[in-house]
C-alpha cells in the first residue's frame, strides 16, 4: 500500500529555550535571531544601529531633558553634536556595609586584612571597664558570616594591625607591658586554631610607632626602636618572624611613619619628626638603601598620620594629615616624589578632614578614606584626587583616628573591589549633660564594578554611587551639601554702642547656598541657632564661620547669615544677594558684620527651615550613599547602601525648588525577614519595593514638608510570591505591569499585583546578567541587554521573545524617541529605523526549529520536500541546514541565492509595504527544497541569511514552512550497534 502523503504547514511559533528540543511544539523555535515581531507570525528583520559618539568606556547612559548623559565609570560627559563634553569626575562605585563588632564596649583603631583563601580578619582595640585590650574577629569573606568573634590578643595589647602573608593572617600589636611588637598567626585554612603568639621584636620604643605592608611575598614591619632609630622586621609566608634591620640612614626619631612598596620593587619609608619635617627614604626589598632620606615637606605642623601609594609606577604620592585643635580644621596635604627624591608639592588635597585609611590606586587615581570630625556630623569621606566620591556613616562616624599611625588597610579582594574598616557610632548616651557615643566596627565594601542608577526630577538628574551626585546640564557635583555649618562657640556677638541701638534677645544661624544651572537655589541645613543678648549695641559680628571645604560645585557657594529681630523667632536674611559672602574652600573660616535695622531686616527673605519652630519645614540633609534611586509621584526614593533594610524618600517636588532630602526623618524600615531591598519602581498609585526574594508595596502622598501627616503606613505590605528582583537593571514598566528578573528568571508583576513567569521561553538566557531594560517608544517591544551580549527582545503584543546579536550594551536609554545604548568600550549607538546594518555590518536573520517528529518520538517518517515561504526585501542568500534523527550535524545544506530571481527593485505598485523603497508591495519569496535523506525519525531545520554587499538591506521576511511528509509504520530503525 503506497504511503499517504500529507502537507504539514508550520506557522512560526514562539522561541522556546526551556523545553527539550524533542518536545518543542512543531513550529516553535529553539533559536531566533535578529527579528522583530511587529507583524507576527511574519518575522521581520530588526532595525540597525549606528554609532553616534565614542568614549573611553561605558557604564551609565541616561537622557536628561534634551541631552544625552554618559558615565564612563570615572568621568561624566554630556553628548552634543560637537562631541563629548567633559562634565567632571563621576566614579561609578557601590558601597555595602557589614557590622563586624557590636557589644557593650567601645571599639577604636579598627583595621582589616582579607586572605585569598576566603577569610576577613578585623583587628581593633576594645575599651573595657576603663582598660584597653586588643582583639580580633574572623569572618567568611563571601558570606560575611562570623567564624570567631572578639578573640583576645592581649590584655596589654594595643594598635593591632592584621596582615595577610602566605597561608596566614598575622595580627600584629604593640605590647605595653614589654614594649615588644608581637603577632598571632591565624591559619587561613583553620582560623579557629590560631598559633601561639610570636615576639617579632623586643626593642620597640614605648611610643609604639610602627606600620606594616605586604610586599614581595612577605610582610615588612617598620618601627621606631628604643634607641630612637627606624628598623624594619618581617614575617615570612610560613608565619615566621625575620629579625630587624636598622635603617642607619634615618638618624632621627619619627613620631609618625608609614611604609609601602612600589612596582620596581622598592620600599618607601615616609616619616615625620615632631615639630620637624616630613621626610622619606627608599630601600630595596633586601633593605639596601636606594634613595637617601630627603625632605617631603618642611615643618608642616603636627602630623598625625601618613600614607602613600605608587600605583603601577615608581613615583609615589604621599599624603599626610596636619592636625588642628578644632578638629574640622584638620587637613590633608599631598606631594609626589620620584624614586630619585624629586618632590612636587606639597599641595592641599582636602581641608577639614584627616586620614582614616591607607591609600589605594584605581581608575588611574589614588583614593584614601578621610574622616570629618565635628560635634554633630562625624562622617567618613572617600577621596579620589581630592574629590569626594563616597561617604560612610554620615553623622555617625568615628572621627579622626584615636591614635597616630593607625590607618586601616584597604585590601583588594578582586579587581576594582576593596574592603576597609571604620567605626560606626550607633549608640548615643547622655552623661551629666554631655553626649557620648559608643562606636562599633564596620567593614565597607567599595566596589567599582557594580551598577549605578539615575532618575530625573526637579530639573536635575540624580545619580547613585558612593554619594548621590547631580547633573544640572552644566556640571556633575554632589547633591546638596556634604556638611552644614557648625560655627564655634561665640561666633555671633553684639558689637559697639548707639546706632541702631539693638536691645533684646537675638539669634543667628548660617547656611550654605548654591545656584544650579537652572537657577534653583540649593540650601544646606542651618547651623544650630546661637542666642545672645544685646543692650544698646550698634551692630553684630559673625566671626570664624566655617567654610565649605568639601565640595565639587564649580560655581561659588555662598555663606548666608540669618538672624532674628529683637525677642522674635523668625530668621531673616542678613548677607546680601547682590554682594554675597562667598565661600572660599582654601581657607577655614570667613567673617562678616551686620548693622541692618530690625525694621529693615523684616523686609528680607525668611529662613524656611526655622530651628525654633516645630511646625517649620524640615531642613535638607544630603542623602546617604544610595544603591538604587527612582521616582515615586513627586518624590525621589532611594535605598541606603549602608542600610538596605530601609528606604528613604525626598521631600515632594516644588516647581523651581531643587529636590531636598532629610535622611534622619524621611525614611521607613521594611518588615524583618523581607531581606535587604534591591530596587523599587512606581506602578499606578503604588510604590513597588523589591528584595531579592520578596515584593512589597506602599501607597500614599507621603508627609508634608514639616514631616507631619505621613500616610505611608508603618511598613510596606507584602505581595504573596516566592520571588523578588535580584537584578535591579531588569526593572521595566510595561502596559501589563512590571517585568523584572529574579533568581528564577524573568517575571511579570501585573497591575493587579499578580506574579507570573513571563520569561519561561527565554529561560536559556537566565545565566546572563541584565544590564538594562527599556520599553521602546511607538512599539510593543521591550529590550533587555545582557552583559557581553546578546540583547533579548520581548514583544508583549505577540507575547514572544527573540535574540538580537552583536549588541553588547553596558546600559541603554531612550533618547530622541529612539533606543540608545552604550557598549562597555564607550561606543554610544542608536537604533536607526529602516536601516539594516550595525555600523555598516549587515544584520542577518537566523532561526532553528525544534526537532520535528510527525510520527512521534522515535517514530518513522518520510519527508519528501519542504517549502519555505516569505517575502523578498533585498538581495540576499538564504542557507538551509537540514538535520535528521536528533543529530545536530546537518545531513543536507542548500544555498539559495536571490540574485538571479529578483533582478529588479520592488515597490513599483501603488499599494504595499510603507517601508518599501517605492511604496509598493514586495514580491513573495518561495523556495522548495527536495530532501536527500527522506526516511528518518525526526527533522530539524536551520535557516541562516547572509548578504554579499556592498549594499546591505532587509533581505527577506519569513512567514513559515510546509513539509510534504508521511508516517511509516513501526519504530525508527535503530543501528545494530545500538540494539540490545
Amino acid at each position: 500500500m503506497p504511503l499517504a502523503e500529507r502537507t504539514v504547514p508550520l506557522q512560526w511559533g514562539k522561541l522556546d529555550t526551556k523545553t527539550d528540543s524533542r518536545f518543542v511544539v512543531p513550529g516553535d523555535l529553539v533559536a531566533l535571531r535578529n527579528t522583530r515581531l511587529d507583524e507576527f507570525p511574519k518575522l521581520r528583520k530588526r532595525f540597525g544601529t549606528q554609532t553616534i559618539f565614542t568614549s573611553s568606556a561605558g557604564r551609565l547612559l541616561s537622557s536628561f531633558k534634551s541631552q544625552l548623559f554618559l558615565g564612563t565609570g570615572a568621568e561624566a560627559y554630556g553628548l552634543a553634536s560637537s562631541g563629548a563634553i567633559d562634565k567632571g569626575p563621576l566614579e561609578a562605585l557601590t558601597l555595602s556595609a557589614q557590622p563586624a563588632v557590636r557589644n557593650t564596649y567601645t571599639q577604636q583603631c579598627p583595621d582589616i586584612a582579607v586572605h585569598a583563601m576566603g577569610i576577613t580578619v578585623y583587628a581593633y582595640e576594645s575599651v573595657e571597664a576603663g582598660t584597653t585590650v586588643a582583639r580580633y574577629s574572623v569572618y567568611d569573606t563571601a558570606t560575611q558570616q562570623p567564624i570567631v568573634v572578639g578573640v583576645l590578643l592581649s590584655t596589654t595589647g594595643y594598635k593591632p594591625k592584621p596582615v595577610s602573608v602566605g597561608n596566614y593572617v598575622c595580627v600584629l600589636f604593640a605590647d605595653s607591658s614589654t614594649n615588644a611588637l608581637r603577632y598571632v598567626p591565624i591559619p587561613a585554612g583553620s582560623p579557629t586554631a590560631p598559633l601561639s603568639t610570636v615576639n617579632l621584636v623586643s626593642d620597640s620604643a614605648a611610643s609604639a610607632v610602627f606600620d606594616a605592608t605586604v610586599f614581595n611575598n612577605q610582610a615588612y614591619v617598620a618601627y621606631v626602636n628604643n634607641a630612637g632609630h627606624v628598623a624594619v622586621a618581617g614575617i615570612t609566608p610560613s608565619g615566621a618572624g625575620i629579625g630587624a634591620v636598622v635603617l642607619a640612614a634615618i638618624s632621627v626619631t619619627p613620631a609618625v611613619l608609614s611604609i609601602w612598596g612600589d612596582a620596581y620593587p622598592n620600599l618607601w619609608v615616609v616619616y615625620y619628626v615632631a615639630a620637624g619635617n616630613v621626610s622619606a627614604a627608599v630601600y630595596s626589598a633586601a633593605l639596601i638603601a636606594v634613595t637617601a632620606p630627603f625632605t617631603v615637606a618642611t615643618s608642616p605642623g603636627t602630623v598625625r598620620n601618613i600614607t602613600g601609594n605608587a600605583g603601577a609606577s615608581t613615583t609615589s604620592t604621599i599624603y599626610y594629615e596636619v592636625y588642628a585643635a578644632t578638629t574640622f580644621n584638620t587637613y590633608i596635604m599631598q606631594a609626589t616624589s620620584t624614586l630619585a627624591g624629586s618632590v612636587t608639592g606639597p599641595v592641599s588635597l582636602a581641608r577639614s578632614v584627616g586620614l582614616a585609611s591607607k591609600a589605594f590606586y584605581y581608575l588611574g587615581r589614588a583614593h584614601v578614606l578621610a574622616a570629618f570630625q565635628s560635634p554633630l556630623q562625624p562622617t567618613y569621606f572617600l577621596l579620589s584626587a581630592g574629590k569626594v566620591v563616597a561617604k560612610l556613616a554620615p553623622s555617625n562616624g568615628g572621627g579622626l583616628t584615636y591614635r597616630t599611625s593607625t590607618l586601616s588597610e584597604v585590601p583588594s579582594i578582586a579587581t576594582g573591589v576593596y574592603w576597609v574598616a571604620y567605626l560606626y557610632a550607633d549608640q548615643l548616651t547622655s552623661v551629666a549633660g554631655n553626649i557620648f557615643s559608643q562606636a562599633g566596627v564596620n567593614g565597607a565594601k567599595i566596589d567599582f564594578t557594580g551598577f549605578t542608577y539615575s532618575a530625573e526630577l526637579g530639573d536635575n538628574l540624580h545619580i547613585t554611587g558612593g554619594i548621590v551626585s547631580m547633573y544640572d546640564g552644566a556640571q556633575v557635583c554632589e547633591h546638596g551639601f556634604h556638611v552644614y555649618p557648625e560655627p564655634p562657640a561665640g561666633w555671633f556677638t553684639a558689637t559697639g554702642s548707639g546706632g541702631n541701638n539693638y536691645t533684646g534677645s537675638y539669634q543667628a544661624v548660617v547656611v550654605y547656598e548654591w545656584m544650579d544651572n537652572y537657577g534653583q537655589i540649593h540650601q544646606s541645613a542651618p547651623s544650630p541657632a546661637l542666642q545672645i543678648n544685646a543692650s544698646g549695641n550698634s551692630g553684630f559680628s559673625y566671626a570664624n564661620i566655617p567654610t565649605l571645604r568639601l565640595t565639587s560645585k564649580a560655581n561659588k557657594v555662598s555663606v548666608v547669615v540669618y538672624r532674628t529681630i529683637a525677642n522674635q523667632s523668625v530668621f531673616y536674611r542678613v548677607t546680601s544677594i547682590a554682594a554675597p559672602l562667598l565661600n572660599d574652600p582654601t581657607v577655614d573660616t570667613v567673617s562678616t558684620t551686620d548693622a541692618i535695622a530690625d525694621a529693615s531686616l523684616t523686609g528680607n527673605a525668611q529662613l524656611v527651615f526655622n530651628p525654633d519652630n516645630s511646625a517649620a519645614e524640615i531642613p535638607p540633609l544630603a542623602p546617604p550613599a544610595l544603591s538604587f534611586i527612582t521616582r515615586y509621584r513627586t518624590r525621589l526614593v532611594g535605598i541606603p547602601s549602608e542600610n538596605p533594610n530601609q528606604w528613604i524618600y525626598s521631600k515632594a517636588m516644588v516647581p523651581g525648588v531643587p529636590i531636598e532630602w532629610n535622611d534622619q526623618q524621611f525614611f521607613q524600615a521594611i518588615p524583618q525577614g523581607s531581606g535587604p531591598l534591591t530596587c523599587a519602581m512606581e506602578m499606578d498609585e503604588k510604590l513597588i519595593l523589591f528584595s531579592a526574594t520578596r515584593i512589597m508595596f506602599v501607597a500614599g502622598d507621603g508627609p508634608a514638608p514639616n514631616g507631619a501627616n505621613g500616610d505611608y503606613g508603618t511598613a510596606p505590605e507584602h505581595i504573596p510570591t516566592d520571588v523578588g528582583c535580584s537584578e535591579p537593571r531588569s526593572l521595566v514598566l510595561t502596559p501589563e505591569g512590571i517585568m523584572f528578573k529574579s533568581a528564577k528568571g524573568i517575571y511579570l508583576l501585573s497591575r493587579a499585583l499578580q506574579v507570573s513567569y513571563i520569561g519561561r521561553d527565554a529561560e536559556g538566557y537566565n545565566g546572563s546578567t541584565i544590564t538594562s531594560a527599556r520599553l521602546v517608544p511607538n512599539t510593543r517591544r521591550i529590550l533587555f541587554t545582557l552583559s557581553g551580549g546578546p540583547t533579548l527582545s520581548f514583544d508583549y503584543g505577540a507575547g514572544r521573545w527573540s535574540e538580537w546579536t552583536n549588541l553588547n550594551a553596558a546600559d541603554s536609554t531612550v533618547f530622541g524617541g529612539l533606543w540608545t545604548f552604550v557598549t562597555p568600550t564607550g561606543a554610544v549607538k542608536q537604533e536607526t529605523p529602516y536601516a539594516y546594518t550595525d555600523d555598516g555590518s549587515p544584520i542577518l536573520i537566523g532561526l532553528k526549529t525544534g526537532i520535528v517528529s510527525f510520527a512521534g518520538i522515535s517514530g518513522y517518517q518520510r519527508v519528501w520536500r519542504l517549502i519555505i515561504r516569505g517575502d523578498y526585501r533585498s538581495p540576499h542568500v538564504l542557507q538551509v541546514f537540514i538535520s535528521n534523527d536528533d543529530n545536530p550535524a546537518p545531513t543536507q545544506t542548500e544555498t539559495l541565492n536571490t540574485a538571479s530571481l529578483y533582478p529588479y527593485i520592488p515597490g513599483d505598485t501603488l499599494l504595499g509595504d510603507t517601508d518599501s523603497p517605492g511604496g509598493g508591495a514586495f514580491p513573495p519569496e518561495e523556495w522548495m527544497v527536495k530532501l536527500l535523506r527522506q526516511k528518518c525519525s525526526s527533522i530539524q531545520l536551520t535557516l541562516q541569511e547572509s548578504q554579499l554587499g556592498p549594499v546591505y538591506g532587509e533581505g527577506l521576511s519569513l512567514s513559515g514552512v510546509s513539509f510534504l511528509a508521511g508516517v511509516l509504520p513501526g519504530l525508527h530503525r535503530v543501528p545494530a550497534t545500538n540494539q540490545i
